[in-house]
């Protein structure tokens, strides 16, 4: 069975976008999330926890372990709660 990386909309559109198989990806090198938050939140990085785990697991340790950073934002598209962004190191085929 072959896993591929995806990124999935979280507004309304149903696109799923298919990238690279798993195994071609070498490093999570950094994720950027962006919250959807009041100006008094001051917790952006425990919402960021649950993309930083599931990179975590999914890749193990040695791959998966990744720098990140995190903000709060006033509005996003579609008024979705959260946007991630990630930046892979990618092996040749």
């Amino acid at each position: 069975m072959r896993r591929y990386l995806l990124y999935v909309p979280l507004d309304y559109n149903t696109e799923a976008y298919i990238f690279y198989p798993l195994p071609r990806v070498a490093r999570v090198v950094k994720i950027l999330g962006m919250i959807n938050a009041v100006p008094d939140f001051e917790t952006h990085n425990k919402v960021l926890d649950g993309a930083s785990d599931l990179f975590y697991e999914a890749f193990g340790p040695d791959i998966g372990c990744h720098g990140r950073s995190s903000v709060g934002i006033a509005g996003l598209v579609a008024n979705q709660p959260v946007e991630i962004e990630g930046i892979f190191l990618i092996h040749d085929e």
